[in-house]
């Protein structure tokens, strides 16, 4: 996800968590397809959006508010370290309440964190994760939280492990951690994301060789399906997979031993996911983050060249068209990380390393490129990030 995703709407006059809904109801929804009606998200001057950003570099975090008139950014909190661990590499944020979670890779732990209307955070604790976390994924009703792991090393099964949340946002580890099936990663270093459809009753995990989907019950528990398709390429890793909003397709960020990675689309069913529909292999030697549009067009970032890649993403195949403006060439900085902010006007992105750049491009009529603006402020070695937007 990922940085994941699905953007939070949170308005302060409704935040509560007692609207948490029941796994069995929306399992209970499903039928035929997994086709759910979107509605845009519509930008308004009463809306504040506020970005928090995960630096690897020196173990904190940053939160910027984002003008989403012109995607310009400014600091409001410049690199907190209260709570942080080693090596902060994915932000998520809830969907309910005002909490947020960093994922930090090199201790294997989560950091729990409030935010308020004016940006400020607070910190709640730290939650342990197994060994080599890879993703985090919040459930789509705010009541678990998921993390994966490459728990036993390169080249070997992995682990995911389920947090209940309670009504404050903390995080509490529940039941046995599951296995998978297939081996979890050929690089313990890698971050991904996991996505779920069946109005959230399958989590879909990536893995070596192919995505594996796993049950969820009532109480959040995991049960896998062993099911799952087969990818293609050399020695093929999934490293990002995201459902289209409707939820009839998947598309997956696919890492190759061969000259260019790959993105990779699949229709699904009820969570089934059905055999490959497009295989593209991009003119990047590494792709990472993706992130899908409110109307299902899917933008997808190079970690090994200044370019940004956008699609049109069929909701009944998952067959893939390129934008008219695809590539985009960007002028400073590798788009690693892909998000679109919840106004759905730009894709941003960062960039790590020497470049610490937070990178807006805009999306125009038809979801084509049609610029960017970059940001350098107070971010060391950016990664993974996600979005609050508040509505006075």
């Amino acid at each position: 996800m990922k940085v994941q995703v699905i953007f939070m709407k949170k308005n302060l006059s409704t935040l509560c968590f007692a609207g948490l809904v029941a796994l069995t109801g929306l399992v209970a929804t499903g039928c035929g397809s997994d086709d759910t009606n979107v509605v845009p998200f519509t930008p308004t001057t009463s809306i504040h959006e506020y970005g928090i950003i995960a630096n690897r570099g020196n173990n904190t975090f940053t939160i910027k508010n984002v003008n989403i008139g012109n995607g310009t950014s400014s600091v409001l909190n410049s690199q907190f370290a209260t709570g942080v661990g080693t090596n902060p590499t994915l932000v998520k944020t809830h969907p309910n309440i005002n909490v947020f979670y960093v994922l930090n890779v090199g201790s294997a732990t989560i950091s729990q964190y409030t935010m308020d209307a004016n940006g400020g955070a607070a910190f709640l604790g730290t939650v342990a994760t197994p060994a080599n976390p890879q993703y985090m994924v919040i459930h789509p009703s705010g009541g678990f939280v998921y993390v994966g792991a490459a728990s036993g090393g390169n080249g070997a099964v992995g682990s995911i492990r389920r947090f209940t949340v309670a009504n404050n946002g903390t995080l509490t580890a529940a039941g046995a951690d599951v296995a998978s099936t297939s081996f979890f990663t050929n690089d313990t270093t890698r971050i991904k994301d996991a996505d779920f459809s069946f109005g959230g009753g399958v989590l879909h995990s990536p893995e070596v060789g192919k995505i594996e989907s796993f049950n969820i019950a009532a109480d959040g528990s995991l049960s896998t399906t062993g099911a799952g398709p087969t990818l293609s390429g050399t020695t093929p890793e999934a490293l990002d997979v995201d459902v289209r909003p409707g939820q009839a397709s998947l598309v997956s960020i696919v890492r190759v031993a061969e000259a260019t990675d790959r993105i990779e689309s699949f229709p699904v069913n009820n969570g089934v996911v059905g055999a490959i529909t497009t295989n593209l292999s991009s003119t990047s030697t590494f792709l990472n983050m993706a992130d899908f549009a409110v109307n299902g067009q899917y933008y997808v970032g190079s970690a090994s060249s200044p370019q940004m890649y956008g699609f049109n993403v069929d909701n009944a195949t998952g067959a893939l068209t390129a934008l008219a403006t695809n590539p985009m060439a960007v002028a400073a900085g590798n788009a690693v990380f892909v998000a679109l902010d919840p106004s759905n006007n730009f894709i941003l992105s960062t960039s790590a390393a020497a470049d610490s750049i937070l990178t807006a491009r805009f999306r125009g009529t038809n979801g084509e490129f049609t610029g960017s603006t970059s940001d350098t402020q107070s971010l060391n070695n950016p990664a993974g990030f996600d979005f609050f937007t508040f509505n006075f």
